[in-house]
């Protein structure tokens, strides 16, 4: 007896929203370049689509979840803090990948997206603040800026 597994077709983008946004679409694309994540087939058509089984999916969603958890319980210090730093961390994923959609389109170099359920300034929702395009002067606060 054969057994009818479902599939779901994604594109990297839509993984990461699938996953939660747990795990950036970097990490996403170097999984899959590595062989640790294997789509069952590769569908192309206008856009490339990869299909994957159902119930690996929800495993490593569940994984991903388990870690983020692990990593907010290690990192808050009681369950309200917990939720505002997932909270953020949610929003920064978001805010990152809108972001580099945009900025993509603009021909711009693009910001590293969140991977919360790897790293802890990502848990937290911890925004660093980097200079991509040009370089900028930095200045002590004293004199005038030129």
């Amino acid at each position: 007896m054969t057994e009818n597994k479902k599939l779901e077709a994604h594109s990297i983008t839509s993984l990461a929203h699938r996953l939660k946004l747990l795990v950036s679409r970097a990490t996403i694309r170097g999984w899959i370049k590595e062989g640790k994540l294997k789509p069952s087939a590769i569908q192309d058509g206008d856009s490339k689509y990869l299909i994957f089984q159902t119930d690996r999916i929800n495993g490593l969603l569940a994984q991903l979840e388990k870690a983020f958890k692990e990593r907010l319980g290690r990192l808050a210090k009681n369950d309200p803090e917990a939720l505002a730093f997932k909270a953020q961390a949610e929003a920064l994923a978001l805010a990152r990948i809108t972001a580099n959609r945009k900025r993509s389109k603009n021909g711009k170099t693009l910001v590293r997206e969140s991977s919360p359920a790897l790293n802890d300034d990502d848990a937290r929702g911890v925004q660093r603040l980097t200079v991509q395009d040009k370089p900028q002067k930095i200045c002590s606060g004293f004199g005038i800026n030129k």
